[in-house]
């Protein structure tokens, strides 16, 4: 299976799981366009288009680990902040409603911390952390290559030893945002 038909398919699969207006996004898939590293999905909702850019961690050890934003012509079309859906290999109650703190640096700009919203359901293996301060329009002020860098920092305390750097390539990103605010906005 090519790395977009395996990406759909995770995608589908996100969007079946997790988002309560998404009862059967198998069947709910439209389109999907592809500029760069970036996919743009189209999705039939109750009573509304979605569309959802996203990209895959390029780091070879992470699995199924996405950065997307969505767009919906209710909202109309802007996009949501950040959110980064993760593979975790088990469900674990502390990232289930909670906080988690994250720092993310975008090429040409400085690092950032916050704490992010973290869900999980129970008996399901995906992480989904809702961030705050990254945005589009952060991503759009960086130059148009290089990689976008999250990870945990270490605590202050020293307890928590932080994480390695996950990178989504900003390779395409400019232009799949300008397709999926077409998209969306030719349904408005």
């Amino acid at each position: 299976m090519s790395k977009p038909s395996v990406f759909i398919a995770a995608l589908l699969y996100f969007f079946m799981s997790f988002q309560s207006w998404a009862d059967d996004f198998s069947s709910k898939a439209v389109k999907t366009y592809q500029a760069g590293d970036w996919i743009i999905v189209e999705f039939a909702a109750d009573k509304q288009l979605v569309y959802k850019l996203a990209t895959e961690a390029i780091n070879k050890n992470l699995k199924e680990t996405y950065l997307s934003f969505y767009f919906t012509p209710s909202q109309s079309c802007k996009p949501t902040t950040a959110e980064m859906v993760m593979l975790m290999g088990g469900y674990s109650d502390v990232l289930d409603g909670g906080k988690v703190p994250m720092a993310f640096k975008i090429p040409g700009g400085k690092e950032e911390m916050e704490l992010v919203d973290s869900s999980m359901q129970q008996n399901d293996s995906f992480a989904f952390f809702k961030f705050h301060q990254l945005t589009v329009k952060k991503l759009m002020s960086s130059p148009a290559n290089g990689n976008v860098a999250i990870w945990i920092p270490p605590s202050g305390d020293g307890r928590v030893k932080g994480s390695s750097n996950m990178y989504f390539s900003l390779n395409g990103f400019n232009q799949a945002l300008t397709m999926a605010n077409k998209l969306c906005t030719d349904n408005l």
